[in-house]
């Protein structure tokens, strides 16, 4: 049976979803990140190249979607 009335501490909070940030960013750490995720399916070997960077997987596609997004003049600035 799950606790009825479950407890969770402000430290725990903030800590749960730390964001993964990747050194010398285009992203710069305090920007908000969109409600709403963007999943694409990738052919199997980039799939498996990019999950093989475990707790930098978010960190890495954010910047090199943003890094392409800026390039490709999609945006002007983060």
């Amino acid at each position: 049976m799950p606790n009825p009335k479950p407890v969770q501490s402000e430290l725990l909070k903030q800590r749960r979803f730390q964001r993964a940030v990747v050194q010398e960013s285009c992203v710069p750490k305090d920007i908000a990140l969109a409600g709403r995720a963007i999943s694409v399916k990738l052919p199997a070997e980039v799939d498996q190249a990019v999950r093989s960077l475990g707790k930098q997987k978010a960190a890495w596609l954010r910047e090199v979607i943003c890094s392409a997004a800026l390039q490709d003049g999609l945006i002007d600035k983060l």
